[in-house]
């Protein structure tokens, strides 16, 4: 991935991870939510409600 000032990378993920932060929690919110927005659903679906849920 190109250098992002935003999102932080977890190189070894995150179910490694045994105490985390707000703001870890913050940034793997953002990934996830960047990778969600970008899903391609079966039939051509909208993805509103998967977002919405998701939030």
């Amino acid at each position: 991935m190109p250098q992002n000032h935003n999102i932080r990378l977890f190189t070894k993920g995150i179910s490694s991870l045994s105490w985390v932060t707000g703001q870890e929690h913050d940034q793997m919110c953002r990934f996830l939510l960047g990778l969600i927005i970008d899903i391609r659903l079966p039939n051509r679906l909208s993805n509103v409600r998967l977002l919405r849920s998701t939030h």
